[in-house]
């Protein structure tokens, strides 16, 4: 398990707010985040969405490298894999803590559904100088990496921070685009199954 720090401080372990300290939540938070997961008067409300985002380029989940120490064959990311998953996870500890003080977000067992955009770079041959379209443009990003490569490393990145495991995910909508308008960046929602249907952030 790895130890997280936000701007340098330790993640606290618990932390215990009055009503009056939840009802006086920073208006700049999102809708859903204003009371969920803050512990009030020792309950913790129920969580039911969580919504964040990595701004940086998506990077696809590499194939594993194997070690052989001794009669063992240990299985390991590639540098670029593992780095990326360390990244994502650090978005994600900055982004849990506004839901609730204690990790994972989603307890073991509870179903999930998770919505994931991915924004990749278009490239370069797609247009010319003056910015016009070549023969090489194309609307949907239909080369690699694939989209479960990508699906992938932001599961196990959010393993422990997010949910307690990514078997919890019991429903998804992943997308891959190109990011026509916007910087390259991977966005996020994850959210409780309820009665088989995801139900929406409050």
């Amino acid at each position: 398990m790895i130890d997280f720090t936000v701007h340098g401080s330790p993640v606290p372990r618990k932390a215990v707010l009055s009503k009056q300290a939840v009802l006086n939540v920073d208006a700049n938070l999102t809708p859903c985040s204003s009371l969920q997961g803050q512990v009030v008067d020792g309950q913790t409300p129920p969580l039911q969405s969580i919504d964040f985002t990595v701004p940086l380029p998506p990077v696809a989940q590499g194939r594993a490298k194997f070690r052989v120490q001794g009669k063992s064959v240990h299985t390991y990311d590639p540098k670029k894999s593992k780095d990326w998953k360390l990244t994502v996870a650090s978005f994600a500890v900055e982004a849990v803590e506004k839901y609730r003080t204690l990790k994972p977000a989603f307890y073991e067992h509870i179903p999930l559904f998770m919505s994931l955009m991915f924004y990749v770079p278009r490239p370069q041959s797609h247009t010319n100088k003056r910015g016009q379209p070549t023969k090489a443009w194309r609307a949907y990003p239909t080369s690699k990496p694939d989209l479960s490569n990508y699906i992938k490393g932001i599961e196990d990145a959010l393993n422990g921070i997010a949910y307690h495991d990514d078997a919890q995910i019991v429903s998804e909508s992943p997308h891959k685009r190109y990011a026509d308008g916007i910087e390259p960046c991977v966005r996020i929602q994850i959210r409780e199954v309820k009665g088989g249907i995801a139900i929406d952030a409050v």
